[in-house]
C-alpha cells in the first residue's frame, strides 16, 4: 500500500556504547537490530547517553535489514541533570551526532555516560538542536531525570517551547486517572503517588512526576509518547537487549519516513501518534475491504495505460478543472457494477450514462478495446476485478493469467462492502427520504430484515384471505336470489298442497289409473281375437303328393270337413269381437264414465288456473320438495361462507393490526440505532410521516402519477394536518360506491376512475403505509435549521456526516464539497474524515485544499494537466512537492496550510 503508514516505533533505545548497558561485550549491532525485529519495530531511534559513536555501524546493519533507524542521541542537560532525546536526520552519521555534542560541550572522554553531559540549560539546548532542524522529545518526564525536578517556570516554558511537540511519559497509573478525570482528588492522588512508589524509593519524586504528567494531559496539544528505554530485565536500571519491544508507539509517517515526516506525526498529536498506554498490542484498525489500485486501459482518454494507487487510510484526488478527477471514481463504479444504485438518482444516472458507454465522438469514454481492472483486498484475499465491454471477472491475483475464476456472486460481495457516491449523488440523497431510509437501514438491516420477513408473511396471509373472500363472494352474491327462489318454491309447495287441490290431482290420477285399466282390458281381448284369428287363417290343412294313393279321397273329405269347422270358428270370433266392442261402446253410458267425466272436467278447470310450471309440479310434488330441500342447502352453505368470510376478515384485521405493529418496531429500532450516533447534526424519526412518499406510491399504484395533482396535494395536506390517515385513504377505494369519499377525493372523474381498479391494487393500497420520516437538524451559526429547509451545502453537508459516520465500508466520494463553504467543511467532513479513516478506507476527488490538508491525507494523486487522462504527482501530505501542488492547483491551498500551521505548529 502507498502513502502514509503506522509504524511500530521507539526513539528511546540504547546500544552498549552507553557505559549503564548491563552486557557491553556480549551485543552486538546484527543481535540489536534483530531483538528490533523480532519484536516487531519498524522504525527506532538509537539515543545512546551523550554519544553517537554507535550510529553509523547500527545503522548500517539496520538499513541491510529492513529497519528504519533513526541516529539519535539522550543528553544529559544542566545541574539536574534533565534528559532530553535529541533525533537526528537519516542521513546524519556517527560524526553530525557527535559533533552536535561537542558543540555542546560534551567532551568526548565521557561520551556514553550518562553524566556529566552539557553544562548547557534545557532551553538552551533544546534550542541549538532546532536550530539544526533536529526534533527535540523531552525524555521520561515522570520518572528520574525528567523534567520534574526543573523549577515550574522552566517547565512551563519547555512545554510552551513552539518546537516542542512530544513528550515521553512512563507511568501508566498517571495516565489511566487523567484520561478519566481532569480534576483528581487528593486522597486519590495520594493513593496512585503510593502504588507507583513501590516500583521505586522516594515518594516525593513520585510526586513530582504526577504533577508534571498532569500539565501535560491537561493541555491535550503535545503527542504522548511512550518507549521502552530498553532495561536489562524487569525495574532494572541498567539498560540491555530486554526491554526491546516492551514500550513503544506507533507513529504515522511517509511509508519511507524522514525526520520531517516524523516531525509531521509529531505536530500533529493523536491523528498521527498512538501510546501503549492500556494497549499493549496496537493493530490499526482491520479492514475487511480496501482498494488497493485501479488500472484504466485504452479509453478515449488515455491510450497509456493509468496506473491509480491507493492509501489503505485516506486518498485524495486533486487536480485543476478538465484533468479527469471525477474519471477514477466513475470508473471505480463501472468495474464494480455499480449501475443499481446510481439509476436511483436521475440527474446522476444521465451523467453516468452519457459517461460510460461506447464513444460516439460526443458522449462516451469507452472503448471496444477498453479494460478496467481493481485490485482490492477483501477478507483477507487479494483479487483482481476485470471488466471490458462485453463480461466482468474475478480472479484472486495469484490465479491472474489463469482461466480459474471466482462465481459471480464474489463480485456482489466486495461491491457490498464498497459505498461509492458520484458528484452530486449526496445532494441527490438528501432530497429524498427513501434514499436517506435506505441508508439508514444498511446499518441496521439484519434487525429490520427479520421485521420485514415478519410483515411479508403478514401481508400474503392477509392477501390469501382476502383471496379466499374473494372466491366466496362469488357464491354469497348469489344469496338474495336463492332467498327469493327458496321462498317461491315453498309457496307453491304450499299452495300445490291444499287438500281440494289435492283432491282433485288424486281422483283425476285415478281415473287416469282406471282408463288405463280398461284400455289395456280392451287391447288384451282384442290381441287375443286377433291372435287367433290369425292362426287360424294360416292353418295349413294341405297334403303332400307323396300321400297315399289309397286313401287320398278320404284324406281329401277331411280337408274339406275342417275348412268348414275353421270357417264357423272365424265365425264364432266374430261375433266375440263384436261383443267386445259392444262392451266397451256400452261403458260411455256407465255411472263410472259420468264420474271419470267429472273428474277430468275439475282437473281441466284447475289447470287453467296454474302456470306450466305449476302444472309439471302439481305432477310432481315430491320433486318441487327436493328442490326447496336443495336450495335450502345452498342457503346453509352461503351462510358458512359468509361467517367464513367474517372470520377472514376478523383475522385480516389482526394481521393488519400486528404489521402496523410490526412498522412501529422498525421504527424503534431506527430510534435506537440512530440515538447519539453524530455528534455535529440532531438525527430523529417520525413514525409513518413520510406522507410524500406515500402519495408518490399511492399515485404509481393507481397510474396517476402525472395528472390530479391538486386532488393528491390535498390529499398529503390533509395527511400532515392528521385530518385523515392511510386507513381513510383505503376506505375510499374499498367502498367506492360511498359519498363519503368525497371528503378526501373531489373529483368525480377520478373517483369514476377507481371504481375500475383491480382487487390485486386496492389490496396494495391497504399495504400502503407511511414510512418513517427521518428528521436531519444541522447547526448553523448558532441556530437549528431542518434538512428541509436547509440550503444545498448545508443538505449535502448533514448526509455526508451520516455517510461518514456510520458504518466500516470503503468510502468513495466525488467532490463531496460541492455547494458547501470552507467552515462547513472544516466542521462537519473534516472532523467525520479523521475520525473514520482509521476504520474505513476513504477515496475523496475534491477541488477544496481543507479535505487532503486538514483531514491529513495519506495519500494525494494530482492529476496530471495534459491533454490525455494521467497522473501528475503522487505522494503523502507530509512531501513539500505535494503540499506546492496543492497550493498551486487547489481552492483555498495556502489557506488550507496557514490554518493548519496556526493550529499545529508547522512552518
Amino acid at each position: 500500500m502507498v502513502g502514509n503508514k503506522w509504524f511500530k516505533t521507539d526513539l528511546h533505545l540504547h546500544s552498549p556504547e552507553s557505559v549503564c548497558f548491563k552486557k557491553r561485550n556480549e551485543v552486538t549491532a546484527e543481535m540489536w537490530v534483530q531483538k528490533c525485529l523480532d519484536e516487531g519495530l519498524e522504525c527506532v531511534a538509537l539515543t545512546d547517553h551523550n554519544s553517537g559513536n554507535n550510529v553509523d555501524e547500527y545503522k548500517s546493519v539496520a538499513n541491510q535489514k529492513g529497519l528504519v533507524f533513526f541516529p539519535g542521541v539522550e543528553i544529559t542537560c544542566g545541574e539536574n541533570g534533565t534528559h532530553l532525546l535529541v533525533i537526528f536526520d537519516l542521513e546524519d552519521t556517527t560524526e553530525t551526532v557527535n559533533d552536535f555534542l561537542v558543540g555542546l560541550g560534551i567532551k568526548r572522554e565521557s561520551f556514553g555516560n550518562s553524566k556529566p553531559g552539557t553544562s548547557m540549560s534545557v532551553i538552551e539546548v533544546i534550542n541549538r538542536a532546532v536550530e539544526q532542524n533536529k526534533i527535540v522529545i523531552p525524555a521520561h518526564i515522570d520518572e528520574f531525570n525528567g523534567l520534574a525536578n526543573l523549577d515550574n517556570q522552566v517547565q512551563d516554558e519547555i512545554l510552551n517551547h513552539k518546537e516542542i511537540f512530544a513528550v515521553q511519559l512512563v507511568q501508566n497509573e498517571f495516565f489511566e486517572v487523567s484520561k478519566e478525570k481532569k480534576n483528581i482528588k487528593k486522597d486519590e492522588q495520594q493513593q496512585i503517588i503510593s502504588k507507583v512508589s513501590e516500583r521505586y524509593d522516594g515518594a516525593d519524586e513520585v510526586n513530582k512526576w504526577f504533577k508534571i504528567s498532569q500539565k501535560v494531559y491537561k493541555r491535550n496539544d503535545l503527542s504522548i509518547l511512550t518507549f521502552s528505554d530498553n532495561p536489562d530485565g524487569p525495574r532494572e536500571s541498567k539498560h540491555g537487549l530486554w526491554g526491546i519491544g516492551t514500550r513503544f508507539s506507533h507513529i504515522k509517517m511517509t511509508e519511507k519516513p524522514t525526520l520531517n515526516s516524523l516531525k509531521d506525526a509529531l505536530r500533529l498529536g493523536q491523528r498521527r501518534v498512538k501510546h501503549d498506554f492500556g494497549v499493549k498490542s496496537f493493530e490499526n484498525e482491520n479492514k475487511n475491504t480496501f482498494l488497493k489500485k485501479l488500472i484504466i486501459k485504452n479509453t478515449t482518454q488515455n491510450q497509456s495505460e493509468l496506473i491509480i494507487d491507493f492509501s489503505e487510510d485516506l486518498t485524495t484526488i486533486i487536480g485543476g478543472r478538465g484533468t479527469g478527477k471525477s474519471f477514477i471514481t466513475r470508473f471505480l463504479a463501472y468495474v464494480l457494477n455499480k449501475e443499481e444504485k446510481i439509476n436511483q438518482f436521475e440527474e446522476v444516472k444521465a451523467d453516468y450514462n452519457n459517461f460510460a458507454k461506447l464513444s460516439d465522438n460526443r458522449s462516451g469514454v469507452l472503448q471496444k478495446d477498453t479494460e478496467v481492472q481493481l485490485y482490492v483486498q477483501h477478507a483477507g484475499d487479494n483479487y483482481c476485478i476485470s471488466r471490458t465491454f462485453t463480461s466482468t471477472t474475478v480472479q484472486l491475483e495469484e490465479h491472474i493469467g489463469s482461466e480459474k475464476f471466482e462465481p459471480e456472486e464474489r463480485l456482489k460481495q466486495i461491491a457490498e462492502n464498497i459505498d461509492i457516491y458520484l458528484q452530486k449523488q449526496i445532494f441527490e440523497m438528501s432530497k429524498n427520504q427513501t434514499s436517506i431510509r435506505d441508508f439508514i437501514d444498511v446499518y441496521c438491516e439484519e434487525e429490520i430484515s427479520v421485521v420485514k420477513g415478519k410483515i411479508n408473511e403478514l401481508e400474503n396471509q392477509i392477501r390469501k384471505l382476502s383471496l379466499e373472500n374473494k372466491s366466496m363472494s362469488t357464491e354469497i352474491s348469489k344469496e338474495s336470489k336463492l332467498e327469493l327462489e327458496h321462498n317461491d318454491l315453498e309457496n307453491k309447495l304450499k299452495k300445490l298442497s291444499d287438500p281440494k287441490i289435492q283432491d282433485i290431482v288424486r281422483d283425476s290420477k285415478e281415473s287416469i289409473k282406471e282408463e288405463n285399466i280398461l284400455e289395456n282390458d280392451y287391447n288384451n281381448i282384442s290381441n287375443q281375437i286377433t291372435h287367433l284369428k290369425d292362426y287360424i287363417l294360416n292353418l295349413n290343412l294341405e297334403f303332400s303328393e307323396e300321400f297315399p294313393q289309397a286313401i287320398r279321397n278320404e284324406r281329401v273329405e277331411l280337408q274339406n270337413a275342417l275348412k268348414e269347422q275353421l270357417e264357423n270358428i272365424v265365425c264364432a270370433l266374430t261375433t266375440m269381437e263384436e261383443a267386445k266392442d259392444r262392451f266397451y261402446e256400452d261403458k260411455e253410458k256407465s255411472e263410472w264414465s259420468k264420474i271419470s267425466k267429472q273428474r277430468k272436467v275439475a282437473l281441466e278447470e284447475l289447470k287453467n288456473s296454474l302456470t306450466d310450471e305449476e302444472i309439471k309440479q302439481l305432477e310432481d310434488l315430491n320433486s318441487l320438495s327436493n328442490q326447496i330441500e336443495s336450495t335450502q342447502q345452498k342457503l346453509e352453505n352461503i351462510r358458512q361462507l359468509k361467517e367464513n368470510t367474517a372470520n377472514n376478515k376478523s383475522k385480516e384485521k389482526e394481521y393488519f393490526k400486528e404489521i402496523i405493529e410490526q412498522y412501529g418496531i422498525i421504527c424503534k429500532i431506527r430510534r435506537n440505532f440512530l440515538k447519539d450516533k453524530f455528534d455535529n447534526i440532531k438525527v430523529s424519526v417520525q413514525e409513518k410521516s413520510d406522507f410524500e412518499s406515500y402519495v408518490t406510491k399511492l399515485r404509481k399504484l393507481i397510474g396517476k402519477e402525472n395528472v390530479y395533482d391538486d386532488q393528491f396535494d390535498r390529499v398529503k395536506e390533509k395527511l400532515e394536518n392528521k385530518s385523515i390517515d392511510s386507513n381513510d385513504i383505503f376506505s375510499v377505494f374499498e367502498n367506492i360506491d360511498n359519498n363519503e369519499s368525497l371528503e378526501i377525493f373531489t373529483d368525480k372523474r377520478l373517483l369514476s376512475l377507481f371504481k375500475n381498479l383491480s382487487t390485486e391494487t386496492i389490496l396494495d393500497i391497504k399495504f400502503l403505509i407511511p414510512q418513517d420520516k427521518i428528521i436531519i437538524r444541522i447547526e448553523v451559526n448558532g441556530r437549528t435549521v431542518e434538512l428541509t429547509n436547509a440550503s444545498a451545502g448545508q443538505k449535502t453537508s448533514a448526509m455526508l456526516t451520516m455517510i461518514l459516520g456510520l458504518g466500516n465500508k470503503v468510502l468513495v466520494l466525488d467532490q463531496p464539497e460541492d455547494d458547501l463553504d470552507s467552515q462547513l467543511i472544516n466542521d462537519l467532513i473534516v472532523s467525520n474524515i479523521i475520525n473514520k479513516k482509521e476504520n474505513r478506507q476513504i477515496i475523496a476527488v475534491t477541488h477544496n485544499a481543507n479535505i487532503p490538508v486538514n483531514a491529513d491525507s495519506e495519500w494525494i494523486i494530482a492529476m496530471g494537466d495534459t491533454k490525455e487522462l494521467t497522473v501528475g504527482e503522487t505522494g503523502s501530505i507530509d512531501q513539500i512537492n505535494i503540499k506546492d501542488k496543492i497550493c498551486l492547483i487547489m481552492e483555498g491551498g495556502s489557506e488550507a496550510f496557514k490554518n493548519r500551521a496556526m493550529r499545529y505548529g508547522f512552518k
